[in-house]
């Protein structure tokens, strides 16, 4: 054997799908200590995907984290587990609680889920994560029991006070001074157990011809007359229970799809074959009705939906006798038209609706995670061109654009997009009727309520994501550019780009392409009316000014908005440096000043100096402040801090410490907008200079611009020379420094 092979067959191995045996009386013992073997499908997804845990935002692409922290400080996770499915963070919040429920044996224990979406929205995306998070899970069943039911169902053949003695036995059982049961933990258990199937019943009665020499299913050993069951009293503690691991391949996770008559798989199997896990249904509800004189095979659902059982009779008739005991999750992935359509054409619409739990899986619209996955995509590629930083930016703006409504109350669709994605907008609302709705995300309150009354007064004053949520109504992000024509576009960008001399792409040229392949659609043969209206809007969005004068569409917009961030940036690299500068000094000169003083130490000159009031009054002046407002305002700032800082405490459970250390000049959201407009219009004039003509320009501009430009074409900025010649050029023919 080479060294190249030694030790490849251990590293080849893999885990059995069968973890461990162990007798039914084994099985029972076990459970003072580990009560999650009886658990239901619902209750295992629940603990598989906490597991995993919540993704660490500190880790997280930088651009991913303030969406990231926004979702936290509103107690929405963002759980590991579904991570690949971007800005599904919502739903999977609503789909989680849904299964916390039924975890705890709520009514949606007895519901299927209806998971519905258009075409490119992701629902099979996020149903392959769900079943992912079930692959390899252990659940405990009766060995050799075709329906792999749960050993508990095994205890309702006996009577309630042959459990309750089994429960003394176990040490699961609490009586009070008076002898009275106080509580029952194994009949807590059993809650959610039902009556066990046929073959595990008939089996342990001896009901069932004699089984060929070896082939025992009750747990015989190895010498022991397999025909000896018959013989001797019925006796539960003959059956032997396996820690299953749950496969796609093997049992409890399974999928469906309606097919021609004698085609494909019937829907009984596929719940057979899903139970103890998952069993998805996809496009479920397009199946055609019956024939005359038949029944949909659909109609199964309504007894394995509330009554967690299937006929046995609906898989093989003959032997078969009673009901398949059935502990999974159904999940349906369907449109919601195909949905409705079922619904109305039943005869009482009302047996349907209570038995299925819809969730509308809607497009993202959230541009950090639109981004995630186009970069996620372009890493499957052979070949990749050079993608100047603002490409997929741009690519996923206009599709987030697309997705969203363009008018609702409040803030423009500009402003929302970026609040959508995390950004912290003080955007003052403008009428408070938004207020006067529940909110779904806050608990039905217009407010989070953690951090006190000073919060609710600013969240009061100015809009929340949540309020642009609630304002925007449940049928934004249900059309929009879907994701398979955005990866289709993405795929097609590259490939151009690597025909190109510089084998790069830039970001205008991503926004013309995708424009001119938007404009190709709209001349696509059978494109309905609303497609139609979608791709003008995004034709809209897309529009490029070809002159200085005119207005501005919104990706254009934002391309500008993004790229003078970036070139202040790299002709600043100390921007962060100065602006913590001046909030220092502001803070500690304005502090001073509210209590009454002229002076105040300064630790770099190691004595008393007095109080820049000229530097106070230019913040204060950047904010809109003067006179009583400015003087009020110095006076707060303390207090001020301090109340941000609970916030942020409260809104991160603690992680943030009450501890002035940790101001930075980001803080406060009135003094960063202030230092930021004055640094940013420092920085405005000095690169208008330095971009202008070279007679003009001194030995220290000429340096300033040189070393800017090397900045701006680092390994860190994602520019090469070709795509920033187009950048700066741009920049300079629009002056974007004004």
């Amino acid at each position: 054997m080479s060294k190249t092979t030694d030790g490849l067959t251990e590293l080849l191995g893999l885990k059995p799908l069968v973890a461990e045996t162990m007798s039914f009386p084994e099985f029972l013992g076990s459970l003072k200590e580990h009560p999650e073997r009886a658990d239901t499908a619902a209750a295992l997804f629940v603990r598989a995907v906490k597991s995993l845990g919540e993704e660490n935002i500190d880790e997280a692409h930088p651009e991913r984290q303030p969406y990231l922290r926004m979702l936290r400080a509103m107690k929405i996770p963002s759980y590991k587990a579904f991570a690949g499915v971007r800005g599904s963070q919502r739903v999977v919040a609503r789909l989680m609680k849904f299964y916390e429920s039924a975890a705890q044996n709520g009514y949606q224990l007895r519901q299927m889920l209806v998971l519905c979406g258009g075409p490119g929205s992701g629902k099979s995306f996020l149903v392959d994560h769900m079943v992912r998070a079930l692959e390899g899970q252990i659940v405990y069943a009766v060995a050799g029991c075709p329906e792999h039911e749960s050993p508990m169902n095994l205890l309702k053949l006996l009577t309630h006070e042959e459990r309750v003695a089994i429960s003394e036995q176990l040490g699961m059982l609490e009586r009070g001074d008076d002898g009275k049961i106080k509580c029952d933990k194994l009949d807590d258990l059993l809650k959610v157990a039902q009556e066990p199937c046929a073959h595990c019943f008939r089996t342990v009665m001896g009901i069932d011809k004699k089984p060929s020499a070896g082939a025992c299913n009750t747990g015989c050993g190895e010498g022991e007359d397999t025909h000896a069951h018959a013989e001797t009293a019925p006796n539960l503690s003959s059956f032997k229970v396996e820690a299953l691991r749950l496969s796609s391949r093997n049992a409890g996770i399974s999928v469906w799809t309606p097919s021609a008559p004698d085609q494909g798989c019937s829907l009984p199997v596929a719940i057979r074959q899903g139970n103890r896990g998952v069993v998805r249904m996809q496009e479920a509800f397009d199946a055609k009705g019956a024939e005359a004189g038949s029944v949909s095979q659909l109609q199964v659902l309504l007894e394995a939906t509330e009554g967690r059982r299937m006929p046995a009779s609906a898989v093989s008739c003959g032997s078969s006798a009673g009901f398949i005991p059935l502990d999974q999750m159904q999940v349906v992935e369907t449109n919601e038209g195909a949905w409705l359509r079922f619904v109305k054409d039943q005869e009482d619409p009302g047996k349907w609706h209570r038995r299925g739990q819809v969730f509308v899986m809607d497009y993202n619209t959230v541009v950090c995670e639109e981004v995630a996955a186009y970069a996620a995509f372009i890493k499957q590629l052979k070949d990749v061109p050079h993608l100047d930083p603002l490409v997929l930016q741009v690519l996923a703006t206009a599709a987030v654009a697309s997705r969203m409504k363009d008018e609702t109350e409040g803030p423009t669709l500009a402003q929302r997009i970026r609040m959508y994605n995390g950004e912290p907008l003080l955007l003052e609302k403008k009428s408070s009727s938004i207020n006067e709705r529940p909110n779904p995300w806050l608990g039905g309150a217009a407010t989070l309520g953690a951090a006190g009354a000073k919060q609710n007064e600013a969240q009061s004053k100015n809009y929340s994501v949540s309020d642009l949520w609630v304002a925007a109504g449940e049928d934004e992000g249900k059309t929009g550019i879907d994701f398979g024509f955005m990866l289709s576009s993405v795929s097609q960008l590259c490939e151009l780009g690597l025909q190109s001399k510089h084998k790069s792409v830039t970001a205008l040229a991503a926004v013309n392409y995708l424009k001119a392949r938007v404009e190709r659609e709209l001349t696509r043969p059978g494109l309905t009316d609303a497609s139609k209206k979608i791709f003008e809007r995004s034709k809209k969005h897309l529009t490029m000014l070809m002159s200085k004068y005119g207005t501005v569409e919104l990706i254009e917009a934002e391309y500008r908005r993004l790229l003078k961030a970036q070139v202040l940036a790299a002709f600043s690299p100390d921007y962060d440096t100065r602006a913590e500068d001046m909030f220092r000094k502001y803070h500690k000169h304005a502090v001073e000043w509210g209590k009454g003083k002229d002076k105040v130490f300064d630790e770099r000159h190691n004595r008393m100096l007095s109080i820049d009031t000229a530097h106070l009054m230019k913040i204060e002046a950047a904010m809109g402040k003067s006179g009583d407002d400015a003087a009020n305002f110095r006076r707060s700032l303390e207090s001020e801090f301090i109340e941000l800082m609970r916030e942020a405490a409260a809104s991160t459970e603690g992680e943030e410490r009450l501890d002035k250390s940790i101001f930075t000049w980001e803080t406060h959201p009135d003094l960063k907008k202030a230092i930021k407009k004055i640094l940013d219009d420092e920085i405005a004039l000095k690169v208008q200079t330095i971009l202008g003509d070279d007679t003009n320009l001194g030995e220290e501009d000429r340096k300033l611009r040189t070393e800017s430009i090397e900045r701006f074409e680092s390994s860190g900025s994602g520019y090469n020379e070709a795509s920033r010649k187009v950048a700066l050029a741009y920049f300079k023919e629009f002056e974007l420094w004004k």
